[in-house]
């Protein structure tokens, strides 16, 4: 059996620069890596690690795993900018959706101390590779989510924790959130950043005048998150994504990030990303008027520049990138003038 470590150890490959597990674990040894999460896992799930059945890390750090009691988990470790408050809130809305039938995976442990952060469990979901549901579909389960988490306050549960997101946390006069991820720090092109900042200034104009009611919802609608095929959703990932947003700003948000994840061209339209956002609005059966319209483009102005910086200082010039020189002018225009 290949343990742990070794699986940490494979996940980097022949990288030798910046790796996130730094941030969360204040190390990039393998085997102290290792100990921490084995440690926690027995602390916490009451089991050692019987077999590894993968490992990868992005913005957490994930581990699935076989327990020599039998259970199938998914470890995730956490950076250290996700508080106890943000992840208890969280957990706590993801282990309601579970309840409500959602299609979540099953949370088993809510936050508990581990590296320099802190650590959740839930069920591990065997084979997830199918292709992006349609974007009615994805739509309609986004809505749905939102749905299930309309009056949570008579549960007792608080949401208030959900908002800002721990990604979304920005110095006061910074144009962007921290990076995600160490090897982002300091990258990126000159004329892509100094075009994102530019065209950010007028989207968080209207997103910090926008004073729609906010609801819970998914802050990172992608198909890598978002797992179906034909006939609809069948899983959705990464609950340490959910936010409060207005109905008008999830919209234009996941309107973005789909309409950028599942073009087949180099750039997507303006249209596209209305017509997601409408189908949104449809499902969600909220009125969008012109206000309600012009947060939606400038919250999707704000998540293209954000996927935009990201491919950039990734050494990419993909569809973000291309779509923020193609749309990004036309979007601010929008969101000011709609």
């Amino acid at each position: 059996m290949i343990d742990l470590a070794e699986h940490i150890a494979a996940a980097w490959g022949d990288w030798e620069g910046p790796v996130v597990e730094t941030w969360i674990f204040g190390s990039r040894e393998p085997t102290r890596i290792a100990s921490e999460i084995e440690t926690w896992v027995q602390r916490c799930l009451g089991a050692s690690i019987a077999e590894v059945h993968g490992y990868h890390a992005s913005v957490g750090a994930t581990a699935l795993l076989l327990l020599t009691d039998g259970s199938d988990v998914a470890v995730k470790v956490h950076q250290p900018r996700f508080t106890v408050s943000y992840l208890q809130s969280a957990h706590a809305v993801h282990e309601h959706l579970y309840r409500s039938r959602f299609p979540c995976p099953q949370p088993l442990v809510g936050p508990s101390p581990c590296g320099l952060g802190w650590a959740t469990a839930a069920r591990r979901v065997p084979s997830l590779e199918q292709a992006a549901p349609d974007a009615i579909a994805a739509l309609a389960t986004l809505a749905r989510l939102t749905l299930y988490c309309d009056s949570l306050d008579h549960l007792g549960i608080d949401v208030s924790h959900l908002w800002p997101h721990p990604l979304g946390l920005r110095a006061q006069d910074a144009s962007f959130a921290e990076a995600h991820h160490p090897a982002l720090v300091g990258r990126g092109s000159a004329a892509v950043t100094r075009l994102a900042e530019q065209l950010m200034v007028g989207a968080r104009r209207v997103l910090d005048a926008d004073a729609g009611e906010r609801v819970v919802t998914h802050s990172d609608w992608s198909p890598r998150n978002v797992r179906g095929d034909s006939s609809g959703v069948s899983m959705v990932l990464d609950m340490d994504s959910l936010t409060l947003a207005s109905d008008a700003q999830a919209a234009g948000s996941a309107a973005a990030q789909w309409a950028v994840d599942t073009s087949s061209t180099a750039a997507v339209s303006v249209a596209e990303i209305d017509e997601v956002g409408s189908l949104y609005r449809r499902v969600r059966d909220v009125p969008f008027g012109q206000r309600e319209r012009a947060v939606l483009r400038a919250a999707a102005l704000e998540r293209l520049c954000r996927l935009a910086a990201i491919e950039d200082a990734s050494g990419m010039h993909g569809v973000a990138v291309e779509s923020l020189h193609a749309i990004g002018v036309e979007l601010a225009g929008g969101a000011e003038s709609a």
